[in-house]
């Protein structure tokens, strides 16, 4: 079996058996739990940890702007 996707008909690509509506609400709320839950594993973990990074940053940067005004 051929796993390149690229040189593989697309009536004979796999379809994917999660709703893309459900991978699309999952991914709205908490990026790449989406692609995760499609089986898109690398993808979501990329995502996640971006997300949680940024998160974590901006969480950073906003604490040290909020205790440079008061002190």
């Amino acid at each position: 079996m051929n796993t390149n996707l690229q040189h593989v008909p697309t009536d004979e690509r796999p379809t994917s058996l999660v709703p893309p509506f459900l991978a699309a609400i999952l991914s709205a709320i908490i990026p790449g739990l989406g692609q995760m839950f499609a089986r898109a594993v690398r993808r979501g973990v990329i995502l996640l940890s971006s997300f949680v990074t940024i998160m974590g940053l901006m969480t950073w940067r906003i604490k040290l702007a909020y205790s440079a005004l008061w002190f």
